[in-house]
């Protein structure tokens, strides 16, 4: 018999994309970048790019540190010019 592959629930994602439902679940998150500067992008298979934030490490007061988001299923997070970004529900 076949069992179907489970999904993991990440709370840290790389540079890349990741494809919600699949690889991180859909739903509210705060993102904090660690280290470094760039991009967190979501594109939405109904109205294209949605959200495009330049985000920095997470060590002052500046609002750039932090992103309140929701993601929905079927959308695509691209991170780009970041090791890594954490995610907190």
């Amino acid at each position: 018999l076949f069992s179907p592959v489970p999904i993991f629930e990440k709370t840290t994602l790389v540079a890349g994309y990741h494809l919600v439902g699949r690889d991180v679940p859909a739903g509210d998150y705060t993102v904090i970048a660690p280290s470094g500067t760039g991009h967190f992008m979501i594109y939405d298979p109904q109205s294209s790019l949605a959200v495009d934030e330049s985000l920095t490490p997470h060590c002052s007061d500046d609002p750039n540190t932090q992103l309140e988001v929701s993601l929905k299923e079927g959308q695509i997070v691209k991170i780009n010019n970041l090791d890594r970004v954490e995610l907190t529900k």
